[in-house]
């Protein structure tokens, strides 16, 4: 029997997209606390643009994903 594990549970560097773990909203971090909303899922709790100095680091995991802007 062969067994791997091979995690990747490395926090990345400022600046990072990092996504609410209560609404799911994608915000791109410029710094910790210090970000933009870039995405909000249709859902209720910012709107894209919205920029805030003082989000709660706790509320926020890194988003693996990526997030295409355009002016559509």
């Amino acid at each position: 029997m062969k067994s791997v594990v091979t995690e990747k549970d490395q926090e990345k560097p400022f600046p990072k997209l990092m996504k609410s773990v209560h609404t799911g909203n994608i915000i791109f971090f410029e710094r910790s606390g210090k970000g933009q909303v870039v995405n909000t899922l249709g859902r209720a709790g910012g709107q894209i643009g919205e920029i805030n100095i003082d989000w709660g680091a706790e509320n926020f995991i890194d988003f693996p994903g990526t997030v295409t802007l355009s002016n559509d």
